[in-house]
């Protein structure tokens, strides 16, 4: 099986992000670009520098609270992804509480979204998570749940959601050496791509996009 991988870029400048967009996407069809790793001053030229790449990104600005660097204000942030948004990209990442928290964000986002919901201790019941995954799904058919395994019981849950998702595009899996595997899992049970790194992982668990490559096939 061909693994389709969407490689996250996390430079701290601009002239790095620029440079690992390139390279991401060489290799990878989609790149996951994580605007937090950038000053917010930096945001919007970077984006205006790099817009004929959107078709193929992710942008992502992940606040602290959410495991991401941004270190503004919320209302910062909502600008920024408002900003982002008229780019128009393949995928907006939004938190889901993001999203719950700002009533008719939504509706300004004229773009894609990919509705993203982390649990960054643990991992809810199965039952939890189909509840919280119809929640999302009222936000945008793309959906985005990743848990933190520390246990066999977290990465079954989570990847028990593939079963129940119906037509929403689902990227779940579980963080962590104990969830590795699911992110594997998942590319084989309709998940549509896998985050994979450059190099170090961005996130707990990610295996590069080198090893991707070792394990199989990628587009």
């Amino acid at each position: 099986m061909k693994y389709t991988t969407c490689a996250s870029v996390a430079a701290d400048t601009p002239e790095g992000m620029r440079r690992d967009l390139e390279l991401a996407l060489e290799s990878s069809k989609y790149a996951e670009i994580r605007l937090d790793y950038l000053d917010a001053s930096e945001v919007g030229p970077f984006l205006e520098s790099v817009s004929s790449r959107m078709g193929r990104a992710i942008l992502t600005l992940r606040s602290r609270k959410e495991g991401g660097r941004f270190g503004g204000t919320e209302a910062e942030r909502i600008e920024l992804l408002e900003g982002a948004a008229a780019y128009s990209p393949f995928l907006l990442d939004v938190e889901y509480n993001t999203l719950l928290n700002n009533p008719g964000l939504r509706s300004r986002l004229n773009t894609g979204i990919l509705a993203s919901w982390h649990d960054l201790r643990g991992s809810p019941s199965a039952a939890r998570l189909r509840r919280r995954m119809g929640d999302m799904g009222k936000y945008s058919d793309w959906v985005k749940m990743v848990v933190t395994a520390e246990a066999g019981y977290g990465a079954a849950a989570i990847l028990s959601l593939y079963a129940h998702r119906g037509k929403v595009n689902l990227v779940a899996f579980a963080m962590g050496d104990a969830g590795r595997f699911t992110r594997l899992c998942s590319m084989h049970m309709g998940c549509p791509f896998m985050y994979v790194s450059l190099g170090d992982p961005v996130a707990p668990g990610q295996y590069s996009l080198e090893d991707a490559r070792r394990l199989s096939g990628v587009m």
